[in-house]
């Protein structure tokens, strides 16, 4: 069964998410307008 990602990312450090978030912004940061995901603006960025 799959599961949630919220309860994984519980589930890492404080550093690793740290990390990972640094990582998904620098990634954002490269794409260009036509590649950037649709995202929900009443949720925050995971």
């Amino acid at each position: 069964m799959a599961k949630k990602f919220s309860n994984l990312r519980s589930q890492m450090s404080h550093e690793a998410q740290a990390k990972a978030q640094a990582k998904a912004v620098a990634m954002l940061e490269e794409m260009t307008l036509h590649e950037l995901p649709i995202m929900d603006t009443d949720r925050p960025m995971p």
